[in-house]
């Protein structure tokens, strides 16, 4: 689990917790530490998977661009 210092009540039930601190007060503080750690992990997952997860990364960016989900053309 991760997450920030207000989910430590929840790490009981985890086998991994991995705190991020909030170190500032503005209002997307507490998300800023815990999404720069999902991506170094996601990162790190994608370098292990070698060429099989770059294609994958490659056929869903695909499909979100055939779908114009995230941007509009």
């Amino acid at each position: 689990m991760i997450g920030d210092p207000s989910a430590r009540w929840l790490a009981a039930d985890a086998s991994v917790w991995i705190e991020c601190p909030v170190e500032g007060s503005a209002a997307f503080d507490s998300y800023a530490s815990a999404m720069s750690l999902v991506s170094v992990l996601a990162n790190g997952v994608l370098a292990a998977k070698g060429r099989s997860g770059r294609d994958r990364v490659r056929e869903i960016t695909g499909l979100f661009d055939s779908l114009e989900e995230i941007e509009r053309r």
